[in-house]
Formats: structure tokens, sequence, C-alpha cells
């Protein structure tokens, strides 16, 4: 079964590299899969653990007023927490245990996981569903994909680590925001403000603090595709990846 897998993903990644609407960039992706050949350099602290793609824009850090589904997300974002602590208060986050240092503790409500929609929690959260599903280049069908209101505790430290790949951008909505709180993605810390939206790109060099005693920190984290990619790239990459 993992040889026919096997077989049937290099199969597609041929398919990708011969179709005339593949660009080059994206041609060499699939070839470094075929070959797996790990990715490029990228910037400074940028160290996907997958793929790199050549021609994205490159920065930690993306301004949020260049998209324009954020204001919309800062403009509800008090209904968004108001349907996180209904939640919060029926249900038990699950726990995430990767990049936690000693002692910390980590949470999460999956409304979108890797891909698959949580439909319980989905329709738990009404407003902040109907509000996440209209953002366009949403990784709501990817298995690369999350969308999750993420719970830390105070006295914790989610340890620098990238993500996989730089194919992608995310996006912190604060909900909760104690003192103490702040995030670092290339070389530069910024803190959290309750309703104002932020975007980076994971693949550079991140980490979280949350040195306060008191209340947990959270956010409504969403993934989506880096804008700067075709049509065919993104179809493409839901088949590989």
């Amino acid at each position: 079964l993992f040889l026919m897998a096997a077989r049937r993903i290099e199969d597609t990644l041929q398919a990708i590299i011969q179709d005339p609407d593949c660009t080059p960039r994206f041609q060499n992706v699939c070839r470094r899969m075929l070959n797996c050949t790990p990715p490029p350099k990228g910037a400074p602290l940028q160290r996907p653990t997958f793929v790199l793609m050549e021609g994205l824009d490159t920065k930690p850090w993306h301004d949020p007023s260049s998209f324009e589904w954020v204001q919309e997300l800062n403009d509800n974002w008090t209904a968004i927490r108001d349907e996180y602590d209904r939640i919060a208060a029926k249900y038990k986050p699950d726990p995430i245990k990767s990049n936690v240092g000693e002692g910390g503790e980590w949470k999460t409500f999956y409304l979108w996981n890797q891909g698959e929609k949580n439909v319980k929690n989905c329709e738990e959260c009404p407003v902040t569903t109907a509000l996440v599903e209209k953002i366009p280049l949403l990784m709501s069908d990817s298995g690369l994909g999350y969308i999750y209101f993420s719970i830390i505790k105070p006295q914790t430290h989610i340890t620098p680590h990238c993500g996989p790949v730089n194919l992608k951008l995310r996006c912190h909505l604060p909900l909760h925001v104690p003192e103490g709180c702040s995030m670092r993605v290339g070389e530069e810390t910024r803190p959290w403000t309750e309703g104002k939206a932020v975007i980076f790109d994971d693949s550079f060099l991140h980490e979280v603090k949350h040195t306060g005693a008191d209340g947990d920190r959270v956010i409504l984290l969403i993934d989506t595709w880096h804008p700067q990619m075709t049509e065919f790239e993104i179809a493409s990459a839901k088949q590989i990846m």
C-alpha cells in the first residue's frame, strides 16, 4: 500500500510538472519533492521544513491593512470572543505538545484541523465560522491548513520553530491578551492587541511567550494561501501536500 501511494504521488508530481499552466517555480518544488531534496535557503531566519517556493514576497510580518478581509474580522472580534468564551465553558480543549517549554500549557479548539472541518465546534461558533468562510484563499480544504482558537496558559513558552512551507500566511486575531504576552517572528518581537489582527509568515523562525501571572492568552488562528500564488499552484499544492 505504501508503494502504491508513493507511486500515485510520483505520478501526480510528474503530471503537474508537465502541465502547461505549471510555473517554473512550482516545477522546481515538484522536482525537489521527487528527488527528496531539502528546500533551498530562504531569507535570514526563514527555514521551512518541507517546501520553499521562490518568487513569493518574503518577510516575517505582513501589513494587515493590505488584506481587505481583515477589517471585518476586527469589526466582529467581540462576537468571536463571546463564541470562544461559550465553547470554552462547555468543552475541554485539545492539548498541543510540540514546541512547548517545560511547565507550559498550549491548548486548542479546532474549527479546521489539517483541512478537516470540526462540524461540532463550527456549529457552536456560527458567527466565527461564517466570517472565516468568507476569507479569500482560506486553507480550509488543505492538509496544510488550520483554523482554531489557540490558548496558552501563564508562564508558557512556545519555543522557536518554523512552519513546513512558505506557501501560506497566518493570521492571529487576539481575543484575550493578558499582560506579558508577545510573539517574535524573525528578529522582531511584537505584543498582541485585542481586536487587532496580525499577519505573519510562519516559515520564519517564531516563538510565543506568556510571562504573565494571570489569565489565558487566546487568539483565533487562521491559515490562508499566500496571495502571490497562482490558482494552478494552489490547486496543485492541495493535491500533493
